[in-house]
């Protein structure tokens, strides 16, 4: 009688414990993304080849803005892709001053969703 009683407890218990809802599985981290502006290969002088890397997730597209103290330049948009070679001109957004440089990244994550993610701002001479 003693052992059917402990049996009875101990699978009620069980049911019991896997009747409790599950808690909420934690939520992705965004992942940081990061510019770097480089000089390009040769022969392609005065050009620079921008990079977005992302901790997590891939980058569909990336647009490219230069930081200013009231409105932010967008200068142009890569629609396909992690990187791209561009002149220099296309990087100066301050004329006779240094540039600062930031993207707005696309990334899709693991599980298929998308996110929108800013990177750092590089800091430089273009043009």
């Amino acid at each position: 009688m003693r052992f059917s009683r402990v049996v009875g407890l101990a699978v009620a218990f069980g049911l019991a414990a896997t009747a409790l809802p599950a808690a909420p599985a934690a939520a992705a981290a965004t992942p940081k993304c990061t510019l770097t502006i480089g000089a390009a290969y040769p022969p392609y002088q005065d050009y620079f080849l921008l990079h977005v890397g992302c901790t997590a997730g891939n980058v569909v597209s990336f647009s490219v803005h230069g930081s200013d103290l009231w409105d932010d330049d967008w200068l142009f948009t890569q629609r396909d892709g992690y990187e791209i070679i561009v002149d220099g001109g296309k990087l100066n957004e301050d004329p006779g001053a240094g540039d600062e440089i930031y993207a707005k990244a696309t990334v899709r994550l693991p599980d298929g969703s998308t996110l929108n993610v800013g990177t750092n701002k590089v800091h430089g001479r273009w043009g």
